[in-house]
């Protein structure tokens, strides 16, 4: 049975979805915002929020950038923690079927019982598992660098939130809405399911794909290609770009390009003649 990586990756990032959310909800209190933004010494005028030539909410995302406090990421970075532990145990499996596909039972790296183990799985049913629990207590290299690499995945979560919420006040002081009705659009603003689901697609593949590289080159594979999953211009120029050597920078860099980009990158053998033929309906 040949896995279908996209469907694996937004399976298992739905089940991140609700922490990511409660994690993003962690970062700011509302309350204290608007006492802040309602308690302006000098109100930001109205008319400056309608000016034609002042860009849309500018003032408010910045107002928000210098006023509003990140007031704990830690719900945030444990959510993570756990959707790169998962994203870890999948790449780990991928990597298996991939080279058990492209190069046989030949290479001793991983070992020849995980690539056949991995030729007889049933995706349909994979789940991480214990795996995933026990990788957090003695992270592997590949995981512990995706830990590390939190803050700065979480920095851009967050002064993406801030942007959000000064536009939902501009939104508001362009409408003339009460604080009640502020609030309500802000906390909506917080509460949004759509983009949690969208930062664990985009967390999930981020981690499957760094994962992938890190084991493809500790197994020796010297090319790589780029597979495509419904490519905007910027993927398509990363996958006419392939094969390129495993050190290389792709164009436009790696997956993901952009939020929710499902694109893959696998090993490039020579002898293989389409890597259709491994990934099917993933390579589509």
């Amino acid at each position: 049975m040949k896995p279908n990586r996209k469907r694996l990756k937004v399976r298992l990032a739905a089940r991140h979805a609700r922490s990511i959310r409660s994690g993003i909800r962690e970062l700011v209190d509302v309350e204290e915002i608007l006492d802040r933004w309602f308690g302006l010494q000098t109100p930001i005028d109205r008319s400056d929020i309608n000016d034609p030539y002042n860009i849309p909410g500018s003032m408010g995302r910045d107002w928000a950038r210098m006023n509003i406090p990140i007031r704990s990421t830690e719900r945030l970075e444990n959510a993570l923690a756990r959707l790169y532990a998962d994203g870890y145990v999948l790449a780990e499996d991928l990597t298996s079927y991939a080279l058990a596909r492209a190069i046989g039972l030949r290479k001793a790296a991983p070992s020849k019982k995980d690539l056949a183990r991995a030729l007889r799985m049933n995706w349909n049913k994979w789940t991480p598992g214990n795996r995933a629990a026990a990788a957090l207590l003695e992270p592997p290299g590949a995981l512990r660098r995706l830990l590390q690499a939190r803050g700065v995945r979480i920095r851009g979560m967050s002064q993406t939130t801030l942007d959000r919420i000064g536009t939902g006040l501009a939104d508001a002081l362009r409408q003339g809405l009460t604080r009640q009705e502020a609030s309500r659009l802000i906390n909506g603003v917080i509460d949004d399911s759509a983009r949690s689901l969208m930062i664990a697609g985009t967390e999930m593949a981020y981690a499957v794909t760094q994962t992938n590289m890190e084991l493809y080159r500790e197994s020796g594979v010297e090319m790589v290609e780029w597979l495509v999953a419904d490519p905007c211009d910027d993927c398509q120029e990363n996958y006419d770009a392939s094969p390129i050597p495993i050190g290389e920078q792709w164009p436009n860099g790696d997956v993901p390009v952009h939020p929710n980009c499902m694109c893959d990158v696998a090993p490039y053998v020579v002898d293989t003649s389409s890597w259709a033929e491994v990934y099917g309906e993933d390579a589509e």
